[in-house]
C-alpha cells in the first residue's frame, strides 16, 4: 500500500500526509501478517515509531529524511514448508535504525521449521 493506514503513528492525522481509512478496513477484513507503506516520510521519524500493530497485522513505514542516510527495510519471510505456501512469520530489519522486529513473536506462532 502507498499511504499508511489512518489513525496510526505512521502518518499525520489529517492533511495531505494523512493515513488512508480504507487501508484500515482492508487490514481488518483480510488480516495480512505484514503491511508495508510509505507516503508520509517524516512522521515515523518525528514520532520515533516505524511499526504499528492493527489486530494481527504489523504495519511498517520506516520513513525518510531529506538529509542523512537512506531508510529502508529488509524483510525475511519464514515458510512452514518448502512447497508454495503463505509465510507464517516475518523478520523485518529497519535501516538506518538498525532495529529488528519479528512478527508474529515466537510465542504467538508455531516454532520455526528445522533448517
Amino acid at each position: 500500500m502507498h499511504e499508511p493506514p489512518a489513525g496510526t503513528p505512521l502518518s499525520e492525522p489529517d492533511g495531505p500526509l494523512a493515513g488512508n481509512p480504507e487501508w484500515v478496513e482492508a487490514i481488518e477484513r483480510f488480516a495480512p501478517l505484514l503491511a508495508i507503506c510509505g507516503h508520509d516520510h517524516e512522521t515515523p521519524i518525528q514520532r520515533k515509531r516505524w511499526h504499528y500493530e492493527i489486530g494481527q497485522t504489523r504495519c511498517v513505514n520506516v520513513g525518510q529524511s531529506d538529509t542523512g542516510s537512506l531508510h529502508y527495510c529488509l524483510i525475511q519471510a519464514e515458510f512452514p514448508k518448502p512447497t508454495p505456501c503463505l509465510p507464517t512469520a516475518f523478520k523485518v530489519t529497519a535501516f538506518s535504525r538498525k532495529r529488528t522486529i519479528r512478527y508474529p513473536e515466537r510465542s504467538r506462532c508455531s516454532p520455526a521449521p528445522n533448517t
